[in-house]
């Protein structure tokens, strides 16, 4: 029972990260940001990657303009981007 209330805590702890990061990435107020977390839209990438639609199915809360606005919000990444590997192509083989 102890594993379960341990789980369960790790979870909401889990999930109001993910609302306070979607509030802050998306400029919206944190009951907006719980609603779109709770029907399983809990990262920025996530929101990007679906239609207008399916975010007005999952959440009937959003104003038509908000899918749209959240699409064209630029977004922070989540990690730096790495740097890219010099290319055999262009360099040709490292020969010593």
């Amino acid at each position: 029972v102890e594993e379960d209330k341990t789980e369960v805590q790790g979870f909401e702890q889990k999930l109001e990260a993910a609302v306070q990061g979607l509030a802050s990435a998306l400029g919206i107020e944190l009951p907006l940001a719980q609603k779109i977390a709770s029907v399983g839209f809990s990262t920025a990438e996530a929101i990007a990657e679906a239609t207008e639609a399916d975010l007005a199915e999952a959440v009937p809360d959003l104003t038509p303009e908000q899918p749209r606005r959240f699409a064209l919000r630029p977004r922070r990444p989540s990690q730096p981007p790495r740097p890219e590997a010099p290319s055999l192509a262009r360099h040709g083989p490292l020969v010593h």
